[in-house]
């Protein structure tokens, strides 16, 4: 019986994996039942337009993302989601995406990056709450944009609002529009995974 460790550092068999990454969020509805479309898009550093699916992924589908059975107005941990594909170094981009016509109004904050999304001291290898708005009612001092899709004929757009769970003093909202279609992404600046 051959008893020999093989302990060559160059062997083709790589025992370093990177750990898997997530995405978890807190999130908040009004009219929840009007659901119809949340996703979630990862893309790179270099593209601040998600409308492009050469370069962005969705990484969260409207089906996933379903809400309809939320409590209205009342805040819940919204969907962990793999970050397929990244790692340590790694920057990058997140986009949310909300379309509807005479639909739910969508809050969003709180936002975290970790390798254990199940743990009760979940530490965040990234983290953001929007709390470094400068003018309330706007992104302004954020970092984040938001982006029109091509079907979006509505004048709401993402914001920074009062309404917060656990980070203070806001949180990310897009309200419904009753007679216009909204079809609207709210963009991060670079992330990057220390």
């Amino acid at each position: 019986t051959d008893t020999d460790v093989d302990s060559d550092t160059d062997s083709d068999t790589d025992t370093d994996v990177e750990p898997v990454l997530y995405l978890m969020h807190t999130e908040r509805c009004w009219y929840c039942t009007a659901y119809e479309a949340h996703e979630i898009l990862l893309g790179p550093a270099d593209s601040a337009d998600p409308t492009d699916a050469a370069l962005w992924d969705v990484i969260a589908t409207a089906e996933e993302m379903d809400i309809t059975g939320a409590a209205s107005n009342t805040w819940f941990q919204g969907l962990t989601i793999d970050l397929p594909g990244i790692g340590s170094g790694d920057t990058f981009r997140l986009a949310f995406h909300y379309t509807g016509e005479n639909a739910d109004k969508w809050y969003l904050e709180d936002l975290c990056i970790t390798t254990d999304p199940t743990s009760s001291e979940t530490v965040c290898l990234w983290e953001y709450g929007f709390d470094d708005c400068t003018s309330l009612g706007t992104l302004a001092g954020t970092g984040w944009s938001q982006v029109d899709g091509p079907d979006d004929d509505s004048s709401e757009t993402w914001r920074t609002s009062y309404d917060t769970y656990v980070s203070y003093p806001t949180s990310a909202t897009i309200d419904n529009d009753y007679y216009n279609l909204i079809d609207n992404y709210l963009v991060s600046e670079n992330i990057t995974i220390p």
